[in-house]
């Protein structure tokens, strides 16, 4: 807040010499006696710079209760306009909501968060004002989102900054005519800011703004409201799948401890083996205090072994079979435990109808919502709810993230482990077309480092972490690098190195240790996890140091961005989206070397939505998304060869990066509904 706070203290000056606050400006109430007066703001207002709209509602059903609008004059004055919806006489509210459909045909409308407005206004008002009816929409939030990533970006926090008018925030339940009119005010005031100020100055940030965030808007509505099917019968079975691994990882903790220690309880947990077993403490990384959190029962199960793969899914009897082999019984029951419980309240408890109708932005805090949400899955793990919903509407927050990745929440389906995927699907008589893009960050670096080692490895198809192994270790090279293990001629390369699988852990180890430092790490957290593996740490250590050398058009780029980012805090995709860093040291270098690559995985992700839905193809529509891939409803007639490529040929565009064209290919599938055939001729992309 160390920016914010400068701010704060400039504003001083205005506050001495009596600028600031500025004097509430005039406003007219629709009664049933004004309705001409209203009829003549109304037709005045058609000439204005621009109608800043806010909308009071009841968040359980959307009902519109007050309507407020302020018009900003091109000579500076302004005027607002108000309507008492829940206490106003159907006529003058029908006369009001007759004008309000003509003003939105000329004049640019400005809401703060216009999928949370437009909506309301369309159920209440009815058709005239759909997202196609309006003349202009500006929407503040996604604007600041874009301009200040690392900021908060609700209306309270950036009025508070950049405000004109004395706080009316307070005034919600007291007098919610005047709070509602304090909110169109501030959401004039950051959109003259943002018109000229923010924007004028950042050209970049705007492009970014209008040629992603905006035409995204009413695409996610449609996607949102249109919702996802849920495959009942697959979380019928997956509850009793998950509920049964909960069963067993107490049973086998009591069974092992000799006593019914508690796996959710932390203090138990970690007493049992800090004080009791004599493990070794771990440590939060962040707090350094003891810890007993995910990364520190990982830290200690690599350390006692066997080892195993981080990514593994731990079923009971992978578990027994680790404990047969030398594993702490608590460790793996842990872990089975809590694996468990998240897929049962993230996911599959999350699809019964008293827990998807609650609805994070219902509350007025997370200790509510999360009450809330307790006692409804209680209910269902209780049996007193029985019902799966026939369908889910996600919300995909597009500016919520710093780096512009989205927010995908109530419920997080972005983050569905693999074997809950089929838990939603398509509807019947149509599919999903699902694609993931390879390498992107990778390939988004290259452009950016002109890397001769990425560019070779992704012209010719190269294992690059095997390729690594061999250039930090000084092995010989094998003679195939792009099919290391089925080709017949890297045999005796194989033997020589003793190489029995692409997980090896010398490949692991590179992979992660070379994704560590692009993401601004030194590698020492791939070495101490490949340390427990039994490679040697001092020859993981010079590995290491030897790394990113490896790669000199990569080194020498580096070097120069974190000059930037210590000198400029200031960092740009190579399509314009900036990133100041508010916070400086260590982690604004960390952050930094990340953003170009995350950044421009959103750029990319964001403009390919776009294009395709401009496309407007009939039955063609956006699904939803997770990591790298995206998901798209389409009818199954649709789906041809031809078709197919169309679609190929947009997602997988080519973009210009630091004067590079780089190519992003990407792997297409076909997601069918449960039970329904495969398109013949098809079946390369089947699923």
């Amino acid at each position: 807040m160390e920016v914010v706070t400068e701010w704060d203290w400039i504003k001083v000056q205005s506050i001495l010499d009596g600028t600031w606050p500025q004097p509430l400006p005039p406003r007219l109430l629709a009664t049933k006696e004004n309705v001409n007066d209203v009829r003549r703001w109304f037709v005045e207002a058609h000439s204005s710079r621009w109608v800043t709209v806010d909308t009071e509602f009841y968040p359980s059903n959307h009902c519109l209760t007050i309507l407020g609008l302020v018009a900003r004059y091109h000579d500076g004055t302004i005027s607002g306009c108000q309507i008492d919806v829940e206490h106003i006489d159907h006529e003058t509210r029908d006369w009001f909501y007759h004008f309000y459909k003509e003003l939105i045909k000329h004049v640019p409308i400005v809401f703060h968060n216009c999928r949370a407005d437009i909506p309301v206004l369309s159920q209440a008002i009815g058709s005239g004002v759909d997202w196609e009816d309006y003349h202009s929409i500006e929407d503040t939030m996604l604007a600041h989102a874009v301009l200040w990533c690392e900021l908060p970006h609700n209306l309270q926090f950036i009025a508070s900054v950049l405000g004109r008018y004395q706080k009316l925030k307070h005034l919600k339940n007291n007098d919610e005519l005047l709070y509602n009119f304090g909110d169109c005010l501030e959401t004039d005031s950051i959109q003259l800011y943002l018109t000229e100020q923010g924007f004028k100055h950042d050209p970049g940030a705007e492009s970014v703004y209008r040629e992603q965030l905006l035409p995204l808007a009413p695409i996610l509505d449609r996607a949102i409201s249109r919702g996802l099917r849920v495959n009942q019968e697959r979380v019928r079975a997956a509850r009793v799948e998950y509920e049964a691994r909960v069963g067993q990882a107490r049973q086998l903790a009591t069974a092992c401890a000799g006593w019914d220690i508690n796996l959710d309880s932390n203090r138990q947990v970690g007493w049992y083996l800090y004080d009791l077993r004599g493990l070794p403490w771990q440590f939060n990384k962040d707090t350094g205090n003891q810890s007993i959190d995910d990364e520190a029962i990982a830290r200690l199960r690599m350390e006692l072994g066997p080892s195993y793969d981080p990514e593994e899914d731990l079923t009971y009897e992978r578990a027994i079979e680790r404990i047969i082999g030398g594993a702490d019984p608590i460790l793996e029951a842990r872990v089975l435990y809590i694996g468990a419980k998240t897929r049962l309240r993230k996911y599959i408890y999350a699809l019964y109808r008293n827990v998807e109708k609650i609805k994070e932005h219902d509350y007025p805090s997370q200790g509510a919502y999360k009450k809330a949400k307790d006692k409804a899955i209680q209910a269902v793990i209780d049996g007193s709810e029985t019902d799966i919903v026939e369908r889910i509407h996600p919300d995909m927050l597009t500016h919520s993230q710093k780096t512009g990745r989205w927010s995908t929440v109530d419920p997080p389906i972005a983050q569905l482990p693999e074997d809950l995927r089929d838990i939603i699907c398509p509807d019947p008589g149509e599919v999903w077309i699902s694609w993931d893009w390879k390498a992107i960050e990778p390939r988004i670096l290259e452009g950016y480092c002109k890397s001769r080692v990425l560019k070779k490895a992704f012209d010719e198809g190269l294992d690059i972490h095997t390729w690594t192994v061999c250039s930090i270790f000084n092995y010989d090279y094998p003679p195939n690098l792009c099919d290391i293990m089925k080709a017949p001629e890297n045999k005796e390369w194989r033997d020589k190195y003793v190489w029995r699988s692409s997980n090896d852990p010398r490949r692991v180890f590179a992979k992660t240790a070379r994704y560590e430092m692009y993401y601004g790490g030194t590698g020492a957290n791939a070495a101490a996890a490949a340390a427990l593996f039994g490679l040697d740490p001092k020859v993981l250590k010079k590995a290491c140091s030897s790394l990113i050398p490896a790669d000199p058009e990569y080194y020498t780029w580096r070097l120069a961005l974190e000059e930037q980012i210590r000198r400029t805090r200031l960092l740009r995709t190579f399509m314009g989206r900036p990133r100041r860093f508010l916070i400086g040291g260590n982690k604004m270098v960390r952050e930094g070397l990340d953003q170009p690559m995350q950044g421009g995985t959103s750029d990319i992700a964001n403009t390919t939505v776009v294009l395709l839905d401009r496309e407007r193809i009939p039955g063609f529509q956006f699904a939803w998304s997770m990591h790298d891939s995206q998901k798209w409803h389409t009818s199954r007639q649709l789906v041809t060869r031809s078709f197919i490529q169309s679609i190929t040929d947009i997602a997988a565009r080519p973009h210009i990066i630091n004067g590079r064209t780089i190519p992003f290919p990407i792997d297409l599938e076909i997601i069918y509904p449960p039970g329904e055939p495969e398109i013949e001729g098809l079946e390369e992309y089947t699923h």
